[in-house]
């Protein structure tokens, strides 16, 4: 009996690994203009793709749809797949679209970055599920050409639970600590990952935008935000986001990462990861800016180089304007999960998780599971860790005359 199970076992897995990956297309329904093919000529890390191609008789626009199961209420959810397109496809100027709709919110975005053809790219969009019910997925291509899709991937968002707030106040973070007679650094200037979840909680307007237009910092480390310093902040009402990375002379070598506008707005109190890297390589850091585990594109940068005898106090919640804190400038916004690493974290999508800690490559992290956590740690150069205490400050307001 033992060995018919395993039999039966054996040949079960056998049949999942040859069908297996085909069936992560099957639920997929092609539009009357499109025919579908699934591939394994031309394979994504070594995963089946799905070629689709337009009906000559009909105008040149490709569809599939799907629709998820019943979606927990009050969750976030993040859609994305790999596609590749060909040359005729990138030269009469095709687009590839995402459309998402879900009860009566409904999200569209499309492609804007560099094509290159028969390359692999990636794109997302995500979805703030207020209520219990399908989802209804679609990815357009209009264009002439083909397009073939991989890894399509609807998946939970598993943000934190709580953090501590920062409104009317900010968190001073110690840049390093003393250890014996040595420093242990809190951040890498030539290479390093800086990443948080954000939760903030702006005043919100109409059309997925919020009310005030204003600076907000979220983080910042340096001598002034001109030179000698590392800062991410928000503007705008979308909000269009900003990774600056300033060298040390503040009229040439300065390289900030944009993303204009995350595509499908955001939401006051929700949940969003932020994650950028840098890498020097002969004064010319390679920036990279990661938002809910999707890309900005990578740059490098010009010549860009930190001072590296700056040894300063970190802050999440406020920045400097020059060289002193600017108080107008407060993030008003949640944070958890503050972590700091000595290499590239990311080199490619990914689902951000709310549960990562402590590991060999973490320079400093702090849980900030709520306003009376200010307890971190520092990684050793022994492997071992030791706690340190972040400063939790009231934010001083200019008297109006």
């Amino acid at each position: 009996m033992k060995k018919k199970l395993l039999f039966y076992f054996l040949a079960f897995s056998w049949t999942f690994l040859l069908y297996g990956e085909a069936d992560v297309f099957k639920s997929w329904i092609p539009s009357r203009s499109t025919t579908i093919k699934v591939d394994d000529d031309i394979k994504h890390e070594g995963t089946t793709t799905l070629l689709l191609t337009y009906k000559k008789q009909d105008k040149k626009s490709c569809t599939i749809t799907k629709k998820t199961p019943d979606l927990v209420a009050n969750n976030a959810y993040v859609f994305g797949f790999y596609f590749m397109l060909n040359k005729d496809f990138i030269k009469a100027k095709g687009r590839i679209f995402i459309e998402l709709k879900h009860g009566k919110t409904q999200l569209f975005t499309t492609w804007r970055g560099k094509l290159t053809p028969d390359s692999w790219h990636y794109m997302s969009i995500r979805l703030d599920a207020k209520s219990k019910q399908k989802a209804i997925l679609s990815i357009i291509a209009r264009g002439t050409g083909g397009i073939r899709i991989a890894k399509p991937s609807f998946t939970k968002i598993s943000h934190p639970a709580t953090g501590i707030k920062l409104v009317e106040q900010y968190l001073k973070l110690p840049f390093g600590t003393l250890i014996g007679e040595e420093i242990q650094d809190n951040l890498n200037i030539k290479t390093g990952t800086i990443e948080f979840w954000l939760q903030p909680h702006w005043k919100e307007k109409s059309g997925r935008r919020f009310a005030e237009k204003n600076i907000r910092t979220l983080f910042f480390w340096g001598e002034d935000n001109r030179y000698n310093s590392i800062s991410l902040w928000a503007w705008n009402k979308f909000p269009n986001l900003y990774f600056s990375y300033a060298g040390n002379n503040r009229k040439t070598c300065s390289s900030v990462l944009v993303c204009n506008c995350p595509r499908t707005g955001w939401k006051k109190n929700s949940w969003h990861h932020l994650a950028v890297s840098w890498q020097q390589s002969k004064d010319k850091p390679r920036l990279s800016f990661f938002i809910d585990g999707m890309p900005i594109l990578s740059a490098v940068s010009k010549k860009t180089e930190i001072n590296a005898s700056v040894k300063l106090d970190m802050f999440l919640g406020i920045g400097k304007y020059h060289r002193t804190l600017d108080m107008s400038r407060v993030a008003n916004s949640s944070f958890a999960l503050f972590r700091i690493s000595n290499n590239i974290r990311y080199t490619k999508p990914f689902i951000p998780t709310g549960d990562y800690k402590v590991d060999k490559q973490t320079m400093c992290f702090f849980p900030l599971t709520n306003n009376k956590d200010l307890t971190g740690f520092v990684v050793l150069k022994d492997g071992k860790t030791q706690e340190i205490k972040a400063q939790l400050r009231k934010i001083i307001k200019k008297e109006s005359k």
